[in-house]
Parts: C-alpha cells; sequence; structure tokens
C-alpha cells in the first residue's frame, strides 16, 4: 500500500526538468512555426557534443561496504542503491549519517533529491536529521519541495565532481535515457543540481524541435496582444507563442546559426 502511494505520489512531481539543462538538443524538424518581415514579431513560430557522464555498475551494497574511512566523494556513490526486487531506490542512513559527519556542505544538493524517493522511516529519518542538522531547517524528511526552494533561496556551494555521474545513475532508474542529459568536465553558469524531473519520462512531453517558420503578417491564428517568447540573434528573430510553449515547455531551434534550447 505504501509502495503503491509512494508510486502516485511521485508521479505528481512537476519540477521542471528541463530548467537550466543548459543542453541544446538539436533534432528533427516538426510542427509549423513564423519569418519576419515589416512586424515587430518577425518569425513566429507555430505548431505543428561533451562526453555523458558514465554511470558505471550498481554500487555495491552500502550494508556489505565498509564506509569508514571513505573519502567525501566516495561517500557520495554510496548514499543510494537501487533494489530491483522492490524495484525502488534505498537510501542508506550509514552513509547518511557518514555523509553529516563530514560537514560538507556539497552534501545538501544529493541530500536534497534524495528526499523525493525516501520510503521507509530509517530512511526517512537518516535524510531528515542530515538535513536539519546541515541548514538548521525543520522540514521533513520527504518534503523535497520545501527543501528544493530553501536550496534555491541559499545554496550558492560547489557541486563534488563525481555529482554528474552520481545524478545520471540515479536517474538512470527512472529512464535510462535520463543518463545522456547528465555531462562531465563540462562548465555551466547554471548548477546541475536545479535540474530536477518533471514527472515524466524522456520526451514524455514532446519539445516543440526546429519549429518551420511563417511571416508574421500570416500569423493569423494569434491575437494582437498575445504572449510570446522573442528571440532574435545576428539578425535572426524569431518568436514563439506562449500557448505552444505551454503544450511543449521547451524549444530546440537554430537562430541566427546558434542551437537555442528555450526552457518554459
Amino acid at each position: 500500500m505504501l509502495l503503491r502511494q509512494f508510486r502516485q505520489k511521485r508521479a505528481l512531481f512537476v519540477a521542471t526538468l528541463s530548467i537550466a539543462m543548459a543542453i541544446v538538443v538539436a533534432c528533427g524538424s516538426s510542427g509549423n512555426a513564423v519569418e519576419s518581415t515589416t512586424e515587430p514579431l518577425a518569425d513566429v513560430a507555430s505548431q505543428a557534443s561533451p562526453s555523458p557522464a558514465t554511470i558505471g555498475p550498481s554500487t555495491p551494497s552500502p550494508s556489505a561496504t565498509s564506509i569508514s574511512g571513505l573519502s567525501p566523494e566516495e561517500l557520495l556513490d554510496r548514499l543510494f542503491v537501487y533494489d530491483r526486487r522492490e524495484q525502488r531506490i534505498i537510501v542508506s542512513p550509514e552513509a547518511v549519517d557518514a555523509a553529516l559527519a563530514t560537514g560538507d556542505e556539497r552534501f545538501l544538493p544529493p541530500l536534497v533529491e534524495l528526499t523525493r524517493w525516501v520510503l521507509l522511516f530509517p530512511e526517512r529519518n537518516s535524510v531528515q536529521v542530515a538535513l536539519n542538522h546541515l541548514t538548521e531547517q525543520s522540514y521533513e524528511g520527504y518534503d523535497f519541495f520545501n527543501w528544493y526552494s530553501w536550496l534555491g533561496r541559499n545554496y550558492e556551494g560547489e557541486e563534488f565532481d563525481n555529482y554528474p555521474a552520481w545524478k545520471a545513475r540515479l536517474y538512470n532508474h527512472i529512464d535510462p535515457r535520463f543518463k545522456q542529459w547528465f555531462f562531465n568536465d563540462v562548465e555551466s553558469e547554471i548548477p546541475l543540481w536545479t535540474a530536477q524531473w518533471g514527472g515524466v519520462s524522456s520526451d514524455g512531453i514532446p519539445p516543440l524541435d526546429n519549429p518551420r517558420m511563417i511571416p508574421a503578417k500570416d500569423a493569423i491564428f494569434m491575437e494582437a496582444d498575445e504572449q510570446v517568447f522573442g528571440v532574435s540573434i545576428n539578425g535572426d528573430t524569431r518568436a514563439y507563442p506562449l500557448r505552444f510553449m505551454n503544450w511543449h515547455e521547451m524549444a530546440n531551434d537554430v537562430v541566427g546559426g546558434k542551437p537555442v534550447t528555450l526552457a518554459y
């Protein structure tokens, strides 16, 4: 019963995985879209690479592997395992306690990430105690949204070098295709921890890929006061109506010779 409730609740999480993925996906064209003439809207959309992180083999069970003397990077890899029989992520209270003992704030993003998956009390309690001590906040161990919001307001720390591989391994158990979105040794102005699962499988919400463009004067389906997302690069100006982005949540296009990802 608890596992069924957990799966139902997990399906409701909508945290915009597309937010700040900082990954350009150039796929085949689809849909209809809009080329500027004399109107300020210019082109209007109408509806119609580095090495990925290597996730490696599954981490051995933390209970079967001594965690004494492990470095913080090694402890990160011991925070969870995947139980194929129960088909769920299992958090290691021993590894979480050891992570807390280091006082290393880099554990904050992965611990917050794990609040989405804790099911049984010992796991949930260990994550909650660690986060309570590291942040002096009193949210519950399963309260992902409050923890994630707190991180967004307060956390400006670094990430572990092996965090991309750790996150790839975690998301691999949601959909194996997710692992292709996590990259090692790539500089970004956007922290990787801000990228969160949106509650669906890969392309469960199809992106608007390379939409065909039509002149603004031909976009008779639009209202005069309709909101759009405007992009102008190297003299190439386009508009993506909000009504389309509400459905797709992401557009991948090439504007002015530059690959662009628009996330909403």
